[in-house]
């Protein structure tokens, strides 16, 4: 099945392209090869020209082929380089990619400007959903139903599982269940031990959720997933169990 490439695959395969036509040696290009010098004298005389060392398609016996070929980063120019990282459409995955080739061709400046970017891009997210994630449990804590309509994202695979219920799927039912959890007494919920990870479109933000209402205290541990749709974060899953005493 074919995949449409990344464009950080792209990237690669054009800095491939690019090396391979500076390293590839013509036929007619003089080279010095191991076939080359284990000739007698005469033949290899009389077979090819005296090579120039001067000569750009020269490689040495002690030059390192599979570095050439594999030494992708050091072939991009600046403005490679700054296309790739002023680009929203090349996602925090493909400058991983990028990241990992220049560390790997050693090509450390490369790595230090994609390494930055990265952990911009990182924060970025991570303060994107605590955002998000707050927009949730104030919806959560007022009993705004048009808030939470508002904050849970659309889609089959939204899914809400509260604590000692089952999995409700699809945003209809999702929101339904909402409606009876908020019609309750209102809570004061306060957030916990918070862990984000954030990916190009989507993001796993685990918490302790300290309940203090008139019914019902407690501690649960809630799981969130956002997905980035339209532009905007959306809590896509929910997922709250009750920790264990001393939990």
């Amino acid at each position: 099945m074919y995949v449409n490439p990344t464009k950080a695959e792209k990237m690669i395969n054009k800095t491939r392209r690019f090396i391979h036509s500076k390293t590839c040696i013509s036929v007619k290009s003089p080279i010095l090869c191991s076939s080359y010098r284990h000739q007698p004298s005469s033949s290899r005389n009389a077979s090819l020209p005296k090579p120039k060392l001067s000569s750009p398609f020269i490689i040495s016996p002690s030059s390192s082929c599979r570095h050439r070929r594999n030494n992708l980063t050091a072939a991009l120019t600046r403005k490679d380089l700054l296309d790739i990282l002023t680009d929203p459409e090349i996602g925090i995955t493909d400058l991983q990619k990028l990241l990992d080739q220049a560390i790997d061709d050693e090509d450390y400046d490369t790595a230090a400007q994609l390494r930055d970017e990265v952990q911009k891009r990182r924060q970025d997210g991570r303060l994107a959903i605590e955002e998000a994630n707050l927009t949730f449990y104030n919806a959560f804590q007022s009993g705004n139903i048009t808030a939470m309509a508002d904050i849970i994202g659309t889609g089959q695979h939204v899914q809400c599982i509260h604590p000692l219920s089952g999995c409700v799927a699809g945003r209809e039912a999702v929101l339904e269940s909402w409606k009876l959890v908020l019609g309750s007494a209102r809570l004061r919920i306060a957030i916990e031990d918070v862990r984000i990870y954030v990916e190009d479109n989507n993001a796993w933000l685990t918490c302790i959720e300290v309940i203090d209402g008139s019914d019902s205290k407690g501690r649960i541990a809630a799981t969130n997933i956002f997905q980035k749709q339209n532009g905007k974060w959306k809590i896509v899953h929910h997922h709250g169990s009750p920790c264990p005493p001393g939990g």
